[in-house]
């Protein structure tokens, strides 16, 4: 009698390590952030990044060597409107030399947004 109750548990607990497989597996459990980068001079990839900033949904991290287009800057300021944390850094020796890039980042900083 002791051997079967043995047999059961032993295959209770086999049982329960492959559902424990399964489900691990069938989830893949991981972060509910994303990481991108991205590096061009398609308008396209413009685009793509504007509609993942709208898509964001806790916070919007960015890091930019060149910043000079207004339609990702105002992606930025409607996020930040729209009560998510944005915070960005860039590069000092750009914003100095970039008169387009200095603008964009006071305008930035200005409303709100701390960029480094």
């Amino acid at each position: 009698m002791k051997f079967n109750k043995d047999i059961i548990y032993l295959g209770i607990i086999v049982l329960m390590i492959g559902l424990c497989g399964q489900f691990y597996y069938s989830y893949k459990l991981g972060p509910s952030y994303e990481t991108r980068a991205y590096y061009s001079y398609d308008h396209k990839l413009n685009n793509e990044i504007i509609g993942v900033i709208q898509n964001a949904d806790k916070f919007v991290y960015f890091a930019v060597y060149t910043f000079t287009r207004q339609d990702i800057a105002n992606a930025l300021l409607a996020a930040k409107y729209k009560g998510l944390t944005v915070i960005g850094i860039t590069d000092k020796n750009q914003y100095d030399s970039l008169d387009a890039q200095k603008k964009i980042i006071n305008s930035l900083s200005s409303d709100g947004i701390p960029v480094y």
